[in-house]
């Protein structure tokens, strides 16, 4: 594992509504989840939305308090964000120990591309774009790769079984889910659908029959 990375943060002291205000002043609130009890932290907001930017999803990194303590090996949990504006609201960090298992979900990365695409005129969906995955905080990879190079029919699909995790790395999802699939385009849709009409033999009315005409008269 590369060098870890330190995030400054401080106590936090404000709770309750006055979160509010550490929001307009461009400091967001957070805690720290670990064994014990949750500690109450607060950081620049900027300053954070930068470093999440240069570290993976699943990346342990150290948070110092500068209080003198003794810097804390931890994962983000979860970032709470602002419906409208996107603003990070509240960050969730998860205290680790590096020798022991984490879960996480993390990325799951395309690579190739399916030849029923162009074969067929069709589309690749994607289903599932994360994976949850169980290993030891060093062993955490930033991402999980997939092949879609052998999808060269129409309905065919990779699942979460076809993902390959590295060793020491569990994938807990279920592996029957499906990642992608390839289906018909819409264009393709309505082109077998007018093709179909076209087909199809025109209604023509018959004429009566002599014994119709003359009930009729």
């Amino acid at each position: 594992m590369s060098e870890q990375a330190t995030f400054k943060a401080e106590r936090r002291t404000t709770l309750g509504k006055g979160v509010k205000r550490l929001r307009r002043e461009g400091i967001a609130p957070g805690n720290i989840y670990g064994d014990g009890p949750s500690i109450p932290v607060q950081f620049d907001v900027h300053a954070f939305g930068q470093f999440l930017k240069k570290h993976e999803a699943t990346a342990v990194f150290r948070i110092d308090l500068g209080d003198g303590a003794r810097q804390t090996n931890v994962m983000v949990a979860r970032v709470q964000h602002e419906p409208v504006t996107g603003a990070i609201q509240h960050v969730d960090f998860l205290q680790v120990q590096m020798s022991k298992p984490v879960r996480a979900r993390v990325p799951i990365h395309i690579e190739g591309e399916a030849p029923a695409v162009k074969l067929h005129d069709a589309v690749l969906l994607h289903m599932l774009d994360t994976v949850e995955v169980e290993a030891r905080p060093g062993d955490l990879p930033a991402a999980l790769g997939l092949d879609v190079s052998g999808l060269a029919d129409l309905k065919s699909a990779l699942r979460v079984g076809d993902v390959a995790a590295p060793p020491r790395v569990k994938i807990l999802t279920d592996s029957a889910e499906t990642v992608v699939k390839i289906e018909p385009s819409k264009l393709t849709y309505i082109e077998e659908a007018a093709a179909g009409s076209a087909e199809a033999p025109a209604s023509v009315p018959m004429p009566p029959t002599g014994e119709e005409t003359q009930a009729e008269s």
